[in-house]
């Protein structure tokens, strides 16, 4: 179980690093807090006044504190679930030591660009301040809206934007920071951001790059289909069958309980707990297959024995569009892709019960014309020339800068 939580979390470290920490723009670390989904889940270990205060590094005389660096790995540790137990795992500890050093080179970066954006005239205004505390109630709007979803039962009684900005109030605390000082990094934020932006606003891409990157990545995508899903621009569309089904459920508590397992590791004892409780169900779902398999209404049968809500919302109300890895589970999307226009599927086993597919209609695969990827293509080249030129640019004012970092202190 340890050693699978090992793998898992190392890829989703690796993935971080090469995204360079989900910077938003260029080498700029937006304040923010930890995903709307795990509030109230997971806090923020406190933070003495000392560690708080703590120097881990200097740019040009101006200090950068340990708290600041924390505010940002405990954003990470908590989206990709790393804990205390991770950083004594052999396995995890370099890997940590990466990422931590990482966290630190973008701070000294944006320590960087904010005295480059400051001698520019890039400087904190109220309008900037009003912005970023117009951009902090959005995001506690967010959050509760969050919390009342995952709460529906108390959605009237309970003051959910009272509850989100508690826990802003108690992270922030944590981590030794004041509301002034999380409204002064937003607004100094939004400030670098123009700066950047301003710097790299005469970036153009002709229409001959775009061409040259089509050409390029189509023949590359022909030559491998099962990648070009994974193409920062996919310019192949799938296979695809628009299906619609009747679920016939497991009860939530026994699809937890095999999800529970499987979690854990536990996969011979979870896949046996499936078999056991479908065997449980098949009887009903027998009979609903007899009904379609015999020429009954299949749209009156999902109304009337279907589980799945999908098949009710307005966005589905066409059926789900199936293609290879596109997000479905595995027997469904092979059912769904093996089936013709017209036919019905048997049963088709899965974590959440027994499905009944329908195919409604089949789509080749074919690829986009040029002319309707063009502004996606133009917009990814275009980002990738500023990033390159921030790089360059941000390499310059290193080398013209005094910088001390204390990695031993993280």
């Amino acid at each position: 179980m340890k050693k699978s939580k090992s793998i898992i979390l190392v890829v989703s470290i690796v993935v971080l690093l090469i995204a360079g920490l989900s910077v938003a723009t260029y080498f700029l670390l937006r304040p923010m807090f930890k995903d709307q989904g795990i509030i109230g889940n997971s806090e923020t270990p406190p933070l003495t006044e000392e560690e708080a205060n703590t120097v881990i590094a200097e740019v040009n005389g101006e200090k950068i504190l340990y708290k600041d660096f924390y505010f940002l790995y405990s954003q990470q540790a908590a989206y990709y679930g790393i804990t205390d137990e991770d950083s004594l795992n052999d396995d995890m500890k370099e890997m940590l030591k990466t990422i931590k050093k990482e966290i630190l080179t973008q701070l000294i970066q944006q320590e960087l660009a904010k005295q480059k954006a400051k001698e520019a005239g890039y400087v904190v205004t109220d309008e900037k301040l009003n912005e970023a505390s117009e951009a902090f109630e959005e995001m506690v709007n967010s959050f509760a809206t969050q919390l009342k979803l995952q709460n529906p039962s108390e959605a009237e009684s309970k003051d959910f934007v009272k509850e989100a900005k508690d826990f802003i109030n108690k992270e922030l605390k944590a981590m030794r920071l004041t509301m002034d000082e999380y409204m002064q990094q937003s607004a100094e934020y939004i400030v670098v951001t123009e700066f950047m932006e301003d710097l790299t606003k005469d970036i153009a891409v002709s229409d001959d790059d775009i061409k040259v990157y089509y050409d390029e990545q189509l023949k590359l995508q022909k030559e491998n289909p099962e990648e070009a899903m994974y193409a920062p621009i996919q310019l192949l569309q799938p296979a695809s069958s628009r299906v619609k089904h009747i679920l016939i459920a497991l009860p939530d508590e026994e699809q937890q309980e095999y999800k529970t397992l499987a979690q854990e590791g536990k996969t011979e004892e979870a896949e046996a707990y499936l078999k056991e409780k479908l065997e449980a169900i098949k009887p009903k779902a027998e009979e609903v297959l007899n009904k379609a398999k015999s020429g009954e209404d299949f749209e009156a049968l999902i109304k009337e024995y279907g589980e799945d809500p999908g098949m009710e919302s307005e966005d589905y109300k066409d059926g789900y569009i199936v293609s290879k890895n596109s997000g479905f589970i595995q027997s469904f999307e092979d059912a769904s892709l093996a089936l013709g226009v017209g036919e019905i599927s048997d049963l088709v086993e899965g974590p959440y019960g027994y499905h009944i597919i329908k195919v409604y209609e089949k789509t080749d695969a074919k690829s986009y014309p040029l002319e309707q990827k063009k502004d996606e293509i133009k917009e990814m080249l275009q980002s990738d020339k500023k990033t390159t030129f921030m790089d360059e640019k941000m390499k310059e004012w290193e080398n013209a800068s005094t910088i001390v970092r204390y990695d031993e202190l993280l």
